[in-house]
Order: C-alpha cells, then structure tokens, then sequence
C-alpha cells in the first residue's frame, strides 16, 4: 500500500474511522462536528501560543529570550485553555471524545508542565 497521509489530527481521524468502530470518534455527525471543532480549536488556537512559548523557552538561547513576549504567550495560554476548562469541567471521562484528548492532551501537559510557571 503506498497510501501516505500526514497532518496530525487527519491521521488520529482516519485511524479511528479505520480502527475505531465507532468508540474513538462519535458517529452522531452533531456530536462528530463538535469533535472536530476542538481537534481544530488545537492546531489554530492552542498552537498560536504554544509555539512561540516553545520556540522561545526550548530553541532559544536563555540570553536571546524575550521575557515580555514569553510572559504574553503564557497569559494567552492560560486564557485560552481556561475555555477548555470550562467545556470540560463537569463532564465525566467517557463523555470526551478519544480523538479530541489525544489531540490535546499532550500540549495541555506540556503547556501546564513547562511553560505556565
């Protein structure tokens, strides 16, 4: 098979489609919909912060580092996932899609980890 796909959130899609029967990405096209909000709500909103955080604090020598613009990102970020927050806060694990957490957890963890301090 030379089938090649890239783009994170296509391949964590077209795996669940293949593979997930239905359990790792709602089949409801409502509830689908707001799956694949948050999936890309990742990539062009959580993304326009965590990238310059990450350029800034891991690719940037400490003395060519801008304090004022990483303390931005940061505020940006702890706005923005507040918006995550509130979607989530309340609802139980089973109630999340699987696809919508891989696609966030990671840069959740690296944001509160790395970053948020």
């Amino acid at each position: 098979d030379t089938f090649v796909l890239w783009e994170s959130n296509v391949i964590v899609r077209y795996l669940a489609d293949k593979y997930g029967k239905g359990g790792l990405m709602p089949r409801d096209p409502r509830a689908r919909a707001d799956a694949d909000r948050w999936m890309d709500w990742q990539q062009t909103t959580v993304l326009t912060f965590m990238t310059p955080l990450f350029w800034g604090l891991v690719r940037t020598p400490e003395d060519q580092r801008d304090p004022a613009a990483l303390a931005a990102h940061r505020a940006a970020g702890a706005e923005i996932f507040a918006i995550l927050d509130r979607r989530l806060r309340g609802l139980c694990l089973r109630s999340i899609c699987v696809c919508c957490a891989a696609a966030l957890t990671t840069l959740v963890c690296v944001f509160v980890l790395c970053f948020a301090s």
